[in-house]
């Protein structure tokens, strides 16, 4: 079909007329912009923290902490790879990256006092990042305070975090 096109494009030259352009000149309609492969991307990451941060309530549901044992060792692994693909869309340099990189401020007013609350927080914050991924306008400042507000509350000082609360050090 290609050769055809090309063909009736040589021909249509040579006789004066335009050329239709070849097939493999036109773009594919199926081919994904570069913006949605960022987004995929990003919805993948924070999709991936929903899984880890899942795993995590579950496993201090009912519990007060610290954990210890098993349930330490699997929150643990979870708050630690939930950090890390944070600090991966807030890094300029990875991809994906927000854009701006520090787009999003913290919300202070978010806070919890048990150990399941944190992981109730927790999860609350990761699912509207993703929600605003997917359905709304994929909003920066949007998903970016929902990503400080979640690292936040792993990380704060000591007592006062969902790491401490949990025995994680």
């Amino acid at each position: 079909m290609m050769l055809l096109v090309a063909l009736v494009g040589v021909l249509a030259t040579f006789a004066g007329g335009q050329a239709t352009p070849a097939v493999a000149d036109q773009p594919d309609p199926g081919a994904a912009s570069p913006i949605a492969d960022w987004l995929d991307d990003l919805i993948d990451d924070i999709d991936d923290a929903i899984d880890d941060l899942d795993d995590a309530e579950a496993t201090v549901a009912g519990q007060q902490g610290p954990l210890t044992g098993t349930d330490l060792t699997i929150v643990e692994a979870d708050l630690y790879a939930t950090l890390d693909i944070i600090d991966r869309i807030l890094d300029p340099m990875q991809y994906p990256s927000l854009d701006p990189p520090d787009a999003g401020e913290i919300d202070y007013r978010v806070s919890a006092t048990t150990l399941p609350k944190y992981a109730e927080k927790c999860v609350a914050l990761i699912q509207e990042a993703l929600r605003e991924a997917v359905h709304g306008a994929a909003d920066d400042e949007y998903i970016g305070s929902r990503l400080k507000t979640l690292e936040y509350l792993i990380t704060r000082t000591s007592p006062h975090s969902y790491k401490s609360m949990a025995g994680v050090e």
